[in-house]
C-alpha cells in the first residue's frame, strides 16, 4: 500500500500544484509517525542477526573467534541446524520540521481545471515545479527503497568462487594476469597456504580434491576425510558451503560449473542423504564424459576445450540469472603443470585461465550494475614441487603456498600479512552473503573470515 499511496501523492503534486515542501507534511506512511520532510540522510539494510550476535550489537560470525567454537558432542550428518535469527535494523532518516512562517509556494495558486482551461502553464507553476521536483525525487528514492510494513529493501548479496588448479603463487606472482590484477586493485591479493598444520593433526596432501574439500567445508582432511583425488569417503558431517546455504535458506539459488562431475555428485555430496540430500539450481560439469564434444588425446587438450566451455557457461548463466552462490572449477593449468613442469606451457596456460576469469568477471559486473553486491574469489588448490613444477602433493613450502584474489576491500590483517588459508574462504564467503550458519557446523570450521566484522547499522531510538 506504501507504493501506490506514495505514487498518488507524487501525481496529485504533479498535476495540482499542491505544495509537498518541508515543514509541510505529505502524510507518508512511516515507523516514526508522519514523514515531515523527505530529506534521506542514510538508507540503511536490514539485515539478519548471526548466531551469537550480542546485545551490544557486535557481529559474530562463523570464523569470528577459532578459539570459542569447539563442540562437546559429535555432529550427526543430518542434525537440524541450531539456527538463530534476530530482529533486523532498520532506516535511518532525519526529520526536518518548517517554521511556521515558511513562505508558501503555493500561495495564490490557480486551480488546475482553471489552468487547464487558460489554455497553459503560467511562470508560477514553472516556478512551483522546479522547487518541487527535487522533493519528488527525494520522495521516490525512499518509497522505491522501502517495502509494505516498513521494512527496507535489502541489497542482494552474491558470490562466486573460482578454483585455478595448480598454480604456485610465484607463478601468478609472475605472470601476466590482467584480470585478476584488476579483481585485486577493487579488493586484494595475498599469498596463502594449504596443507593444514605442518606435521600437526590436520596435515593435508597437496592434492586437487583435498584442497577442494577443505576450501568447501573450511576443515582440513582429518575432519572431512578426502586424501586423494580417487575412491573418496567424505565426511559429511562437516557440511559444505552448498548445504549450508541451502539449509539455511532454500530460497537462495546455488550453481556449480566444473570439469569434473564428481566435485558435485561426491564432495559436494548433491542428494545423497547422508549429505543433506539437496539438489543445486544449476549445474554444468560431467563434460570429461562427453567424449563425442571432447574426444580424449595424450596430450589432454580436451581439458583445455571443456574449461573453455565451463568458462563460457559460467558467465553467461551468471550474466541471465545472478545465483547467489557459484563455483567455478578450471582445471587446464593442472594438466598442463604435469605434463611440461615450469615452462612457458604451463605460464600460457595461466594467462588462458586469466582470460577465462575474464568473462566471468564481466557477467559478475553486469550484475552489479544491476545493483547487487557480489564478491569473487579466486584462488588455487596447491603449489607444486620446487624441483620441476610437474608435481604436488608434499608438505614442501612451494607446494603449501598458494594465494588468493578478491574483489573485497574489507581484508583483515591476517589476509593482508598472507596467513588466511583455502580453509578461510567459506567462512568469509558466509559473512559476506549474511548467512547464519549453525552454531554446531561453524563451531567445527577450522577456517575463520578474512574480511573485516561490518559495521554496527544505527537506528533512531522509537
Amino acid at each position: 500500500a506504501h507504493l501506490p499511496e506514495g505514487h498518488r501523492l507524487i501525481g496529485n503534486a504533479l498535476l495540482e500544484g499542491d505544495d509537498v515542501t518541508p515543514g509541510r507534511s505529505a502524510g507518508l506512511p512511516h515507523r516514526g509517525g508522519a514523514f515531515e520532510g523527505p530529506v534521506l540522510i542514510k538508507q540503511g539494510m536490514t539485515q539478519p542477526r548471526l548466531p551469537g550476535d550480542g546485545a551490544d550489537g557486535g557481529l559474530n560470525v562463523a570464523g569470528d573467534d577459532a578459539e570459542n567454537r569447539r563442540l562437546s558432542r559429535a555432529i550427526a550428518p543430518d542434525d537440524p541446524p541450531p539456527l538463530t535469527l534476530g530482529d533486523g535494523e532498520g532506516d535511518v532518516f532525519e526529520e526536518f520540521g518548517g517554521s511556521e512562517g515558511d513562505t508558501d509556494i503555493g500561495a495564490g495558486k490557480k486551480s488546475h481545471a482553471a489552468r487547464k482551461a487558460s489554455g497553459g502553464m503560467d511562470l508560477r507553476k514553472l516556478n512551483r515545479m522546479r522547487t518541487i521536483l527535487p522533493v519528488l525525487l527525494g520522495l521516490t528514492l525512499i518509497l522505491s527503497c522501502r517495502l509494505p510494513g516498513g521494512t527496507t529493501a535489502q541489497v542482494p548479496r552474491k558470490a562466486v568462487f573460482i578454483l585455478l588448479d595448480g598454480i604456485p603463487a610465484d607463478v601468478i606472482e609472475q605472470v601476466s594476469t590482467p584480470v585478476l590484477d584488476e579483481i585485486a586493485k577493487a579488493g586484494g591479493y595475498a599469498r596463502a597456504h594449504v596443507g593444514g598444520e605442518l606435521g600437526g593433526r590436520t596435515e593435508t596432501p597437496t592434492i586437487s580434491a583435498p584442497g577442494y574439500m577443505s576450501l568447501l567445508t573450511g576443515t582440513w582432511a582429518n575432519k572431512h576425510n578426502v586424501w586423494n583425488n580417487y575412491n573418496q569417503s567424505p565426511n559429511y558431517a562437516y557440511w559444505n558451503i552448498f548445504r549450508i546455504v541451502e539449509s539455511v535458506d532454500a530460497s537462495r539459488k546455488t550453481a556449480l560449473f566444473s570439469t569434473w562431475l564428481d566435485n558435485r555428485t561426491v564432495l559436494v555430496g548433491e542428494g545423497r542423504p547422508g549429505a543433506g540430500d539437496f539438489r543445486l539450481d544449476h549445474s554444468a560439469d560431467g563434460f570429461e564424459r562427453d567424449t563425442v564434444a571432447f574426444p580424449h588425446d595424450p596430450a589432454s587438450r580436451y581439458i583445455e576445450a571443456i574449461d573453455e566451455r565451463v568458462a563460457s557457461e559460467a558467465a553467461a548463466y551468471i550474466a541471465a540469472n545472478g545465483p547467489d552462490l557459484s563455483w567455478v572449477y578450471l582445471e587446464h593449468t593442472d594438466d598442463v603443470a604435469h605434463a611440461n613442469g615450469d615452462s612457458d606451457a604451463f605460464r600460457t596456460s595461466v594467462q588462458q585461465a586469466d582470460a577465462r576469469v575474464g568473462r566471468i568477471w564481466t557477467a559478475v559486473q553486469q550484475r552489479q550494475a544491476l545493483g547487487e553486491d557480489w564478491m569473487i574469489v579466486v584462488t588455487t588448490d596447491h603449489g607444486r614441487d620446487a624441483r620441476t613444477g610437474k608435481g604436488h602433493g608434499g608438505q614442501s613450502t612451494r607446494e603449501r603456498t598458494t594465494w588468493i584474489v578478491t574483489n573485497q576491500s574489507g581484508l583483515d590483517a591476517r589476509f593482508t600479512g598472507g596467513t588466511s588459508a583455502i580453509v578461510d574462504i567459506a567462512p568469509s564467503i558466509l559473512q559476506h552473503l549474511r548467512i547464519p550458519v549453525p552454531t554446531a557446523v561453524s563451531g567445527e570450521m577450522d577456517g575463520v573470515s578474512f574480511l573485516r566484522p561490518r559495521p554496527r547499522t544505527h537506528t533512531r531510538p522509537r
